[in-house]
């Protein structure tokens, strides 16, 4: 187990390299001005806190945003599609699977040469995200009487949330459940 600042550090640099696109999907989904603080903490990050291993911006109060193409696609209209489970990759819907193609094809980091420094980013980012991910991993098996269903729907709820920005309006009611007393 790598010490904690190490880490954080190897977490920064790839959330720093990441806020580049995530400022591309906020301009792409019309807002402008979360776009410019990406884009400001990107250059802040990678200036002052040594390519983004420190993370500078969010103690000057530019807000971490979450954005990739799957929720651009949501906001353009296109709709989820079908849950999917991708081999290593995760849950997923047909849009947002789409979304990952985008989001890897315009990735900095799979696209960096030479080869073998690429792979091992990509190398040291799985690794990274993984760890990150193992907590959740005991807290689902113990919590859970179907992980597959609470994965489920905790994803997509998840998605949803992200789309509209934490505001998603309410879903019509379906008369397959009626509310109660109907």
């Amino acid at each position: 187990m790598l010490p904690t600042p190490v880490r954080n550090g190897v977490r920064n640099f790839f959330s720093n390299v990441a806020d580049l696109f995530i400022g591309a999907n906020n301009l792409l989904q019309g807002k402008p001005e979360e776009a410019l603080t990406d884009w400001m903490r990107f250059a802040f990050n990678t200036t002052f806190g040594v390519v983004g291993i420190a993370d500078w911006a969010t103690d000057m109060g530019l807000e971490k945003h979450n954005e990739d193409f799957g929720q651009t696609f949501g906001r353009w209209g296109v709709g989820s599609g079908p849950y999917i489970v991708l081999p290593f990759l995760g849950p997923s819907t047909a849009r947002d699977s789409v979304g990952t193609v985008f989001d890897m094809h315009f990735d900095p980091v799979s696209n960096h040469d030479p080869v073998d420094e690429r792979n091992a980013a990509i190398a040291l980012r799985i690794t990274s995200q993984r760890a990150d991910l193992l907590e959740a991993s005991r807290l689902l098996e113990q919590a859970s009487l179907d992980p597959y269903l609470f994965v489920r729907d905790a994803y997509l709820q998840r998605r949803r949330s992200l789309i509209y920005d934490g505001r998603p309006p309410r879903e019509p009611l379906s008369r397959a459940n009626p509310p109660a007393g109907e």
